[in-house]
C-alpha cells in the first residue's frame, strides 16, 4: 500500500500546477486544465484533491449539480461553485481533456480515488 501511495503522490505532484518544478518527472502535460478553470489551482491546494476535482468537473460549465462534497468541505465547494460561474476559462476539446486527465495521471486518480 505504501508503494501505491508513493506513486499516487508523485503523479499528483506533477498533475497539480503548484507543485510542478522544472526538474519534475514526468514532465507536465502540454495541455493544462488551467485553460478550462484557471482559478481552480488557487482554490484547491492539495494535489490529490485537485486531481479528483478535475476528474469530477471535466468540461462541465455548470458545476452546481456535481458531487464535490465527497472530495472537499462544503465551504470550499461553495467557493469553487461561485468562482466557476464567473471563470474566464473555456471548455477544452475532448482530446485535450482526455490528455489532461488520463495522460500519466489516470493511474493516480485510480489509486487515490
Amino acid at each position: 500500500m505504501v508503494g501505491h501511495l508513493h506513486v499516487c503522490w508523485l503523479h499528483a505532484c506533477v498533475f497539480h500546477p503548484f507543485v510542478v518544478s522544472p526538474s519534475s518527472y514526468p514532465p507536465p502535460p502540454p495541455i493544462s486544465y488551467r485553460l478550462k478553470f484557471p482559478e481552480l489551482e488557487s482554490l484547491v491546494h492539495n494535489p490529490v484533491d485537485y486531481a479528483r476535482v478535475v476528474k469530477v468537473i471535466g468540461n462541465e460549465m455548470d458545476i452546481t449539480d456535481l458531487d464535490l462534497e465527497s472530495i472537499l468541505p462544503p465551504a470550499a465547494v461553495m467557493v469553487i461553485t461561485v468562482t466557476a460561474t464567473t471563470t474566464s476559462g473555456k471548455p477544452l476539446l475532448q482530446d485535450d481533456l482526455d490528455k489532461v486527465v488520463w495522460s500519466g495521471y489516470g493511474d493516480c486518480i485510480g489509486l487515490c480515488w
